[in-house]
C-alpha cells in the first residue's frame, strides 16, 4: 500500500464520526436551518494535539444561497440539488474559480471530498404540512429528518440520518455505493461538486 492509499483508508476510517460530530452540532443548534455545504480537508498542518486528519468547512457562498426563489414556483426557494449545481457551475467557471482555488488552499490541505447537511421529508406529508408542525400533529413526528451526505474524492458515500425528535442518529457507510443511490438527486449533485473541484 503507498502513503496516499493509506491515507485515504485512514479517512474513510474517520470520516463518519466527523460527520456525526457535524449533525450533533446541527441538532445542539435546533431544527428550522439553512443547509449547510462543506469541504473536507486533510489537513497537513500541527497543532498541540498533532496533526487533524480530516477537518470540514464551509464552502464561502453567502448563506442566502438556500433562499434563491424559484422562478416557476412563486414563494418557494430553489430545490437544494438546483442551488449545489448552480455553485458547481460557478466553481468550473474560469472567470470565478479563483474564490474556490484560494479555499483550497492546497499548501496546507488536501482535498478530501464534500457534505452537505439538510432538513426534509423522509416521505411526503399532507399537503399544509410545515416544519415544526409536529407539536400539532405527532403522527407526523418521523416524517422529518435531516440528513448529513458526504462523497469522498474516491467516491466513498457516507450518510447520517436523524428523525425529529429521536435522540440518536444513524450512520451509513458505502465504500462502493450502488450506482441507483448516487443517482438520487442530492448524491448525484454532491459527486459532482467533488469531481469539479477535485478537478481543478
Amino acid at each position: 500500500m503507498t502513503g496516499e492509499e493509506v491515507l485515504h483508508h485512514m479517512i474513510r476510517k474517520v470520516l463518519p464520526d466527523l460527520l456525526v460530530t457535524i449533525e450533533n452540532t446541527a441538532e445542539a443548534f435546533g431544527w428550522d436551518a439553512p443547509p449547510m455545504l462543506l469541504g473536507l480537508f486533510h489537513d497537513r498542518t500541527c497543532d498541540d494535539a498533532g496533526p487533524r486528519l480530516v477537518v470540514a468547512e464551509p464552502v464561502p457562498y453567502r448563506p442566502d444561497i438556500w433562499h434563491m426563489p424559484d422562478p416557476d414556483q412563486p414563494g418557494r426557494a430553489l430545490h437544494p440539488t438546483v442551488v449545489l449545481n448552480r455553485i458547481a457551475d460557478d466553481i468550473a467557471d474560469t472567470e470565478t474559480r479563483s474564490r474556490t482555488t484560494a479555499w483550497l488552499e492546497p499548501r496546507r490541505r488536501t482535498f478530501a471530498g464534500m457534505a452537505f447537511a439538510f432538513e426534509g421529508w423522509q416521505f411526503r406529508p399532507y399537503a399544509d404540512y410545515r416544519h415544526g408542525d409536529i407539536n400539532q400533529v405527532p403522527a407526523m413526528a418521523d416524517a422529518e429528518v435531516r440528513i448529513v451526505v458526504a462523497i469522498d474524492v474516491d467516491g466513498g458515500y457516507y450518510q447520517v440520518v436523524r428523525f425529529r425528535g429521536d435522540s440518536r442518529n444513524s450512520v451509513t457507510v458505502h465504500d462502493e455505493p450502488p450506482p441507483d443511490l448516487l443517482e438520487a438527486d442530492i448524491p448525484q449533485a454532491v459527486t459532482r461538486l467533488v469531481t469539479t473541484i477535485a478537478a481543478l
